[in-house]
């Protein structure tokens, strides 16, 4: 027994060995204490797989090994913009910058995320800035175009969404931004050419952008075409108390006095708390002689609008 002991000894010692050896190197393998840039790969990894909340923890762990680390800012800023977690990814943003980040990509997305947060005048720096980085593509002029036309700056809105246009990017929602920014200048003409792009690319039944096509029509007196464009919202929603009265005062307009009567009436019933039809009804009323109903009507405005 001795012998087969020692025989097979120094086999069984080098086993052992052996054995400890591929321990203690499968627990260091599998050690968490790795490096700040092993950390970033993995959140790297993770982020190409879009499971961003795992990529976020590891570029946290990266920052907090290497607080100075830029592009792990920079990254998990993206991983939170794509969570739509948009204060901590404009967090991150800032943090990257101020570390020395002067990517136009970074700038675009920071405005993204105050866009998102309605804090346009911040989208349109950073949209500007962007653009000094040479970010001159048609994606970055449409949101700075957006943004200002949300702050009321239509004039550079214009200027953006035609240079969004001149780069090739025509579609629907473009043009519509671009006739109500005109409609909003009062270039009507330049409204009803922009509405009527936006429609045959295919914006073909938003009720607001046929409002904004048949007012610009009416204000241009052009009441025919005006009827025709609240008489298509009408089409597609026949429950618009708007377009009934907008389309009465076209047919007021013209002297339809009927037709207009039969629409600020429709309207009525829609909403009763229109007081602009009750108060066009009321003139009707008085070209018809039909002085108590005016003023009843007139009574009814006075109402609705001392409660509102």
């Amino acid at each position: 027994m001795k012998g087969f002991l020692s025989r097979f000894f120094p086999e069984l010692c080098a086993a052992v060995v052996a054995g400890v050896i591929l321990y203690f190197a499968q627990g260091y393998l599998d050690s968490p204490h790795k490096t700040a840039e092993e950390y970033f790969i993995s959140g790297n990894e993770k982020m190409d797989a879009q499971n961003y909340e795992d990529a976020i923890l590891d570029y946290t762990s990266a920052i907090q090994l290497n607080p100075k680390y830029m592009e792990a800012y920079w990254k998990r800023a993206e991983s939170n913009f794509n969570l739509k977690s948009y204060e901590s990814a404009i967090s991150d943003y800032n943090q990257a910058i101020k570390l020395g980040l002067h990517e136009a990509s970074a700038y675009n997305n920071r405005g993204d995320c105050h866009a998102f947060l309605n804090n346009y005048d911040k989208a349109v720096e950073d949209f500007t800035q962007a653009m000094k980085l040479g970010s001159n593509d048609s994606v970055t002029y449409t949101s700075r175009g957006i943004a200002c036309y949300q702050l009321g700056n239509y004039e550079q809105a214009v200027e953006d969404f035609n240079a969004t246009i001149s780069l090739g990017w025509k579609d629907d929602i473009i043009y519509n931004f671009l006739g109500l920014s005109y409609f909003h200048l009062k270039n009507y003409e330049q409204a009803i050419i922009n509405f009527e792009n936006a429609i045959a690319l295919g914006k073909n039944k938003d009720e607001y952008l046929y409002r904004c096509l048949g007012n610009s029509y009416y204000y241009l007196g052009k009441y025919s075409q005006a009827i025709e464009s609240y008489s298509k919202i009408i089409e597609f929603n026949p429950n618009y108390d708007i377009a009934y009265n907008n389309r009465g005062l076209c047919y007021a307009t013209l002297e339809k006095y009927d037709e207009a009567l039969q629409d600020y009436s429709k309207a009525i019933e829609l909403n009763p708390n229109n007081t602009l039809a009750y108060g066009n009804r009321a003139e009707i009323y008085l070209k018809f002689n039909e002085n108590e109903k005016a003023a009843e009507d007139l009574k009814k405005a006075k109402e609705i609008a001392n409660r509102q």
